[in-house]
């Protein structure tokens, strides 16, 4: 078993079986186009939504990476989507994993491979991360402390992780 579908499986728990097939598929799909680890993908979905495809928060964000409608449109526009997007779409797998990883990616590539700034921005947004990465106090407590630990773990499931703590 791949090691996707080995987290999925045993961390997947609010997933029915069909879904974690679907977004198996889609992560090693989406992950593979991207380059970028799928386990390190599932690591921010279990930190932002603990595999709750509906998952809603206060501040907008919804689905299993936790995306908030006007990023989305930002990366639909990227992406040559349907422009409009609504939090009832990004409630869809497949839409909400091609929207954050994407738009992962280019935090990715903004802030020069730097996975905890990228991580960061993700969260916080690239602007304040921008503007204050250098003041920040930096602990394993915080988000992406929390992803990279999250990470850490699932990246057990093969001989090597590809990214060093």
């Amino acid at each position: 078993m791949a090691p996707v579908d080995v987290v999925l499986s045993v961390d997947g728990g609010r997933l029915s079986d069909q879904l974690k097939l679907e977004v198996a598929r889609t992560v090693h799909q989406v992950a593979e186009e991207y380059q970028i680890d799928p386990l390190l993908i599932l690591a921010i979905m279990k930190v932002e939504s603990s595999f709750r495809p509906n998952a809603a928060s206060h501040r907008g964000a919804v689905g299993l990476m936790q995306i908030k409608t006007i990023a989305a449109r930002e990366v639909a526009k990227e992406l040559s989507l349907k422009p409009n997007i609504t939090a009832n779409a990004l409630s869809q797998h497949e839409l909400n994993i091609r929207i954050g990883v994407h738009y992962f990616a280019s935090l990715l590539k903004r802030f020069g491979g730097n996975v905890w700034k990228a991580l960061s921005a993700y969260n916080r947004g690239p602007t304040a991360v921008a503007k204050n990465f250098g003041n920040q106090h930096i602990t394993k407590g915080s988000y992406p402390g929390k992803v990279l630990k999250v990470y850490l773990a699932y990246s057990k499931l093969r001989k090597e992780p590809i990214l060093k703590s």
